[in-house]
Order: C-alpha cells, then sequence, then structure tokens
C-alpha cells in the first residue's frame, strides 16, 4: 500500500468514527428530552384554582382541585396565599389543605374542597392557591397559581421552613358538598370510544 492509500483509509475510519460518536450523542440527547417531557406529562395535568366563597355561615373559599392524568397524585398540599407574591418567598403558609392522594380523573370531574380565607388586600391582593405534590414516579413538584409549574424536590423540608409541621391530618382537605357536580366538557379533542 503506497502512502496515499492508507492516508484515504484512515480518513475514511476517522470520518466513520466521528459520524458514530455524533448518532450517539443525538440518539442520547432524543432519549433525555423524551424522558423529561414524559417526565413532565403528569405534572402538568393536576392544577388548583379558587372557585369562590363557600354559600354558608362560614367564610371559607372553595377551592377545585382536578387531576386530569391517567395516574393518581400524593402528598398533596394546596397553599392559600396572596397574589403579587411568589409562593416561595411567603413567609409562613396559613391557609393549608391536604389530601394524601388525588385519584386519576379520565371523566373530567373535579373535586371541591374547603379552606380558610385570607381576604383581599390593598393594592388589588387577593387570595390565589399553589400546589405541592409528587406524581406517580416519586417526582416532586410545585405549580403555582398562574399555572407554571417546576420540580421542588425535598418540598416536605422545604414546607416545614415555612409552618407546615406533621402530622398532616390537622391540614385534611374537607370536601365542599355542593349539589353541583363539575365536569369537564367534551371537547371535538376528546377521544371518543
Amino acid at each position: 500500500m503506497c502512502i496515499e492509500q492508507i492516508m484515504n483509509h484512515l480518513n475514511a475510519t476517522t470520518f466513520s468514527a466521528i459520524a458514530a460518536i455524533g448518532s450517539c450523542c443525538a440518539a442520547w440527547l432524543n432519549f433525555k428530552l423524551a424522558y423529561q417531557k414524559e417526565r413532565r406529562n403528569q405534572a402538568s395535568k393536576i392544577a388548583a384554582w379558587i372557585s369562590g366563597i363557600a354559600k354558608d355561615e362560614s367564610d371559607d373559599v372553595v377551592v377545585t382541585i382536578a387531576n386530569n392524568s391517567d395516574l393518581p397524585m400524593y402528598d398533596v398540599f394546596v397553599i392559600g396565599y396572596m397574589s403579587q407574591q411568589e409562593i416561595e418567598d411567603v413567609p409562613e403558609y396559613k391557609a393549608v389543605l391536604y389530601k394524601d392522594l388525588i385519584p386519576p380523573n379520565s371523566e373530567g370531574e373535579t373535586r371541591l374542597y374547603r379552606m380558610k380565607n385570607l381576604g383581599n388586600d390593598i393594592g388589588g391582593k387577593h387570595m390565589v392557591v399553589a400546589l405541592f405534590f409528587r406524581d406517580s414516579n416519586g417526582k416532586c413538584w410545585l405549580r403555582d397559581h398562574t399555572g407554571i409549574f417546576k420540580e421542588h424536590d425535598k418540598y416536605l423540608i422545604f414546607l416545614e421552613k415555612k409552618g407546615v409541621f406533621g402530622p398532616y391530618s390537622q391540614y385534611v382537605a374537607r370536601e365542599y358538598e355542593s349539589p353541583i357536580v363539575m365536569r369537564r366538557r367534551k371537547s371535538s379533542f376528546d377521544n371518543e370510544p
């Protein structure tokens, strides 16, 4: 073999090796992105919001919790706080409800719960809610009142720093008994059996 043939063979081999490494890197990146999307998929399907004021002698607000995923959510904390604040900047959480499990809800039914009303404040501040929860993969999440969610590992330790201590039975959510069962309307995007 002449030197020119050896150089051509080495260039072809080098190019093939670089292409193989590039393909492996691209495959790993695609796998990682798909895995992250799947992890976020379940968490993106749970939400809570204030539906109104209880129609009785109490001053409680009625909070709606919806889990539109096919899997349950665990250790769900709904935290009430005043708008115009970031949930993580509130010094102490004074309105808290807890559910050890929010079942999957493929039918679109939502659940109503009572929560202490923090009222309104000067400057248009009003009560809003955020969620801390653990998905079926064991990943912990925070979803604020604007709908933005992010991973929040060790949120039980974080909640202790905000005055939420176990046993959590003291925060167990009381269902709001209403003659109306709220159901999501089926849309043209829903799969019909």
